[in-house]
């Protein structure tokens, strides 16, 4: 089959890819916002399901005053999290809330990603940090910490992951091939 031509948008994407990421994510931050979180929520969705047969219920705060963005339960255990995102090339810190310190449960997941030219599809590390491990590092506004990535944990997988946001939750053994 022959290969098409490429229109000039998608010309256009090839050449300047990187720039126009870097530009989408600053123009059109809330949508990558909630593009990672139904990523993370996909993964952890799955992890949970598939790989520990247990179910992960998802609240979502309607107001981020208490330092929170989602309440995560899953094997009786309940997490508040504080979502962060951003592009590979881009931020190297955030300001997170204070008050999360003041949850015993609390913890920041700060999805950093990058975006394959060829699929266009975005691959993502994952960085935690439980709250009461915060430093006591000011932020840009009273009541922020600034975390910078050494105070955080790195995982590629949703399986580390949820093993630090679950850590009673264990994993099941993988299902035997079947083979015919």
């Amino acid at each position: 089959m022959p290969r098409r031509e490429r229109t000039d948008f998608e010309q256009w994407m090839v050449t300047n890819a990187s720039t126009a990421v870097t530009g989408a994510a600053v123009k059109e931050s809330h949508t990558i916002e909630m593009m990672m979180e139904h990523h993370l929520l996909a993964e952890l969705l799955q992890e949970c399901f598939f790989g520990r047969r247990s179910t992960l219920a998802i609240l979502r705060a309607e107001i981020d005053s208490e330092g929170y963005d989602l309440v995560l339960e899953a094997g009786g255990a309940i997490r508040h999290v504080q979502l962060k995102s951003s592009l590979k090339a881009g931020t190297k810190f955030k300001h997170v809330n204070r008050r999360l310190k003041e949850r015993s449960d609390g913890c920041i997941i700060w999805m950093v990603y990058s975006v394959s030219e060829q699929t266009w599809k975005a691959s993502v590390v994952y960085r935690w940090v439980e709250a009461a491990d915060l430093p006591d590092r000011p932020g840009g506004k009273p009541g922020q910490i600034k975390l910078i990535p050494s105070d955080c944990k790195e995982f590629t997988a949703a399986t580390d992951l949820v093993d630090n946001l679950f850590p009673n939750l264990p994993r099941v053994a993988p299902a035997p091939a079947i083979v015919g």
